[in-house]
């Protein structure tokens, strides 16, 4: 099985795994939203919203082919199943079209531009989104145990800013990670200015174990 693509350079010489785009938008965005306590939710964001990318009919967009694929919509209805939370599904759902409107969950017909619109898709070869479940091989979501908002997300006026912050967080760490890569900057960022959300994993289970072990 061949690895899913995130991205391809312009000049088609470099790629970039699916794995790899969503640690880095999830290590960026970690620390946009930090300073709000928002830290886990928008890890949670960044490592799901680029899944529907994993799709055979993306990976062959990447390759040349001329097919529209909405790549969104995937990741926001894998937000609805793993947390039941449509403040993370409407982020993923508009990262690149901007924040839907939610519509209403028992009226909303798919094809109606609402995020519960979208969340009515039929997932499969004759659906209306191509097949994702690819993506579980090489990304491990958030579990949703650690993913929490902030204690002070609680009336609508206060839901209404944090929605708006946690997509800028998103929008930005998916905008400067994709940047990164088209530069060529992929590896000095990785290594250098950010560590990826694997990487910060695998230290804190490193210093864990050896507490353990102490």
């Amino acid at each position: 099985m061949s690895i899913p693509l995130a991205h391809v350079s312009e000049d088609h010489l470099r790629t970039q795994s699916l794995k790899d785009h969503a640690a880095g938008t999830a290590g960026f965005a970690l620390a946009f939203a930090k300073p709000i306590g928002a830290e886990n939710a928008a890890q949670a964001v960044g490592m799901l919203h680029d899944i529907g990318k994993a799709s055979d009919a993306f990976q062959k967009r990447l390759k040349g082919a001329i097919i529209r694929v909405d790549h969104s919509t995937a990741g926001a209805i894998e937000a609805i199943r793993l947390y039941h939370d449509p403040l993370l599904a409407a982020c993923i759902a508009g990262h690149h079209a901007g924040l839907p409107d939610f519509g209403t969950r028992q009226t909303a017909l798919y094809g109606d531009g609402t995020l519960y619109g979208r969340l009515k898709a039929e997932i499969g070869a004759e659906g209306d989104i191509e097949r994702y479940d690819g993506y579980r091989d090489v990304i491990t979501p958030i579990p949703p145990a650690a993913v929490r908002h902030p204690v002070w997300v609680r009336d609508p006026y206060s839901v209404f800013s944090y929605i708006h912050f946690l997509y800028s967080c998103l929008v930005d760490a998916d905008f400067l990670d994709t940047e990164a890569f088209m530069n060529g900057l992929w590896t000095l960022f990785s290594h250098v200015f950010i560590m990826p959300f694997d990487r910060i994993q695998y230290k804190r289970n490193k210093k864990k174990n050896k507490n353990q072990n102490n």
